[in-house]
């Protein structure tokens, strides 16, 4: 089991230059890749996330608002990233010992969820765990949330 905080994104690929011969929309976002890549392989995860009203895709837990779009042109050129309810997603239980997280729901967000990691006890002794995230490709430690530490 495994905790995943991150974006739900409603991705919109164009395919060839200035009148697009293909338009793929599918649903993305490191956060739904990492989830439905593990729901796939058959390791069971929880996936906090907050998803528009306007989601088109599987039915997941929806909040007012619209979901975070990301529109790119032959999947090497970004045009445009629309963050939408992916910024306030609503705090959630961890259910597991493992929470995998990205910033696509932005920092503030992170950090709720690392404050209630540290609240976690496992065996009956509070859990301490180190946070990293990614920065062009280089992992980079944040800190370790010590419980102990005020």
């Amino acid at each position: 089991m495994i905790d995943i905080l991150g974006g739900a994104f409603r991705d919109i690929l164009f395919y060839g230059q200035v009148h697009a011969e293909d338009v793929i929309e599918m649903p993305g976002g490191t956060g739904y890749n990492v989830f439905a890549g593990l729901r796939e392989i058959g390791i069971e995860s929880v996936f906090h996330c907050a998803i528009g009203d306007d989601w088109p895709f599987e039915n997941l837990r929806h909040v007012r608002g619209k979901s975070g779009i990301f529109v790119c042109r032959n999947e090497t050129e970004i045009l445009a990233v629309y963050r939408g309810v992916n910024l306030d997603p609503p705090v959630e239980e961890i259910k597991s010992k493992i929470l995998f997280s990205t910033f696509e729901c932005g920092g503030s967000t992170f950090e709720k969820y690392a404050r209630a990691m540290k609240k976690l006890r496992w065996n009956g002794y509070p859990r301490s765990f180190p946070c990293f995230r990614m920065e062009k490709g280089i992992r980079r430690s944040l800190r370790s949330f010590d419980p102990q530490r005020k």
